[in-house]
């Protein structure tokens, strides 16, 4: 091995990890309401403290449940919540916290730098787990169901324990491909207070 390759390459990662140590201080000064991976917190612990912190100022109204895993191959974090934002709007937030991307077509999981997770924690996988009320449920059974009106003159609608016990399948509507796909749609799309 050349001497001089092993020096280029160790100047090179002296120098990288100097740029991300000082892209990871210039993120604390402009977030000092998180918390920064250090002794205290490692990075798992690190990044389930700030994916509560940014949920609930982003959502105060919600209460969101943030528990960590830890397993041979890994760890991860899920968030769960009932109604409240929609998948798309939480996963915006701890979807930066996800440490990387696993390709099923080569069985990898492949790994990503970036200054935020060096800064403020991450984990291998990351979830967002919505659930929905009793309210929730029958109010999008009630929308879907005088969404259709000429289809469903004689269509009686679901109850919430239909939709619960996995039984809305027996609803036929003619026109609709599936009742329970229309009350799931509804579901996914819209925020609920």
């Amino acid at each position: 091995m050349n001497p001089n390759n092993y020096i280029e390459q160790q100047q090179a990662y002296e120098a990288k990890k100097a740029m991300q140590a000082m892209l990871a201080k210039q993120l604390h000064a402009t977030h000092p309401h998180l918390v920064p991976v250090n002794e205290q917190n490692n990075a798992l612990v690190a990044a389930a403290k700030n994916m509560r912190k940014e949920l609930a100022r982003a959502f105060p109204a919600v209460k969101f449940r943030v528990v960590t895993s830890r397993y041979s191959g890994g760890d991860s974090i899920r968030a769960s919540w009932v109604d409240g934002p929609t998948s798309k709007e939480v996963e915006a937030i701890i979807d930066r916290y996800q440490g990387g991307t696993f390709d099923g077509m080569t069985d990898c999981y492949n790994y990503e730098h970036s200054a935020w997770r060096d800064a403020f924690g991450d984990a291998k996988y990351v979830f967002a787990e919505r659930s929905y009320s009793d309210a929730a449920v029958a109010a999008a059974i009630a929308e879907v169901y005088t969404q259709y009106p000429g289809n469903l003159r004689d269509v009686t609608a679901p109850t919430v324990e239909d939709y619960r016990q996995g039984r809305c399948w027996n609803f036929k509507v003619p026109g609709l491909d599936s009742f329970d796909r229309y009350i799931n749609l509804n579901l996914s799309q819209r925020s609920h207070a």
